[in-house]
């Protein structure tokens, strides 16, 4: 948090991001803002869209796993346990 720059707001509420912190983080014209309760992050439609896509394949494989075992659970059961 040493970098932290304070932002004003215009008169319509927004602020303006500096075009140093746009370049560093490689946001360009359009950006999607990506946001829970008070917190908000802004990310470069590229970035985030390879960040959704590899979230997504975690999400795959955790269930899979998550059926794998409720799947040997359920034969050991079957089998009584052996």
């Amino acid at each position: 948090m040493g970098e932290q720059v304070r932002l004003s707001y215009d008169a319509g509420g927004r602020i303006t991001l500096p075009e140093a912190l746009c370049a560093e983080a490689g946001l360009a014209d359009t950006v999607v803002i990506v946001g829970l309760n008070d917190r908000f992050q802004i990310w470069s439609r590229e970035k985030w869209a390879a960040r959704r896509a590899e979230q997504r394949a975690l999400a795959k494989a955790g269930m899979a796993q998550i059926g794998a075992l409720k799947l040997q659970a359920q034969m050991k059961l079957a089998g009584g346990g052996s």
